[in-house]
């Protein structure tokens, strides 16, 4: 699809707003984020299970302008569960993960720190200070992408 077909498509549309959302919805995932199990899922990792985990509810709550629902016993695991990070680079080579690391689990991707830095932003976090490393992620991947040598000496 062209971006003529696009803007045709999208003209055609009747223009109805989407149905409100639930909220009921809302209560579930903030009543979620605030349980034991939300806690102890942010613990063993920040990011996964993806599309059902604490990260994927409070990304959701943020999206829909419902950031101040979040609880602040999910803000301030997810802020320890980033900071605990062993890896705060994205690794791209096998030697950016030192032995006994995990680049998969113990490391963020690009996504999560953008998406994250956002939620807690919204959530009143001062993100640079809360989680240093976060800070320096886009100048680190800029110098990763200018550099021509191996991703290894890409280090903050």
């Amino acid at each position: 699809m062209d971006l003529d077909s696009l803007r045709r498509a999208l003209d055609a549309e009747d223009g109805a707003a989407p149905p409100p959302i639930d909220p009921a919805l809302i209560a579930g995932s903030a009543a979620y984020l605030a349980s034991d199990a939300a806690a102890a899922s942010i613990a063993a990792d920040t990011y996964w299970p993806k599309w059902d985990g604490p990260w994927w509810h409070m990304l959701l709550l943020f999206e829909l302008g419902a950031a101040a629902r979040i609880p602040d016993r999910a803000v301030e695991a997810m802020v320890a569960g980033l900071g605990a990070l062993p890896l705060t680079i994205f690794p791209i080579d096998p030697a950016d993960s030192p032995p006994g690391t995990d680049p998969h689990r113990d490391s963020s991707c690009h996504c999560a720190v953008g998406t994250m830095w956002q939620v807690l932003a919204a959530c009143g976090v001062d993100v640079p200070r809360a989680v240093p490393w976060m800070a320096t992620w886009p100048a680190q991947r800029r110098r990763c992408t200018t550099r021509r040598r191996p991703s290894s000496r890409c280090r903050p």
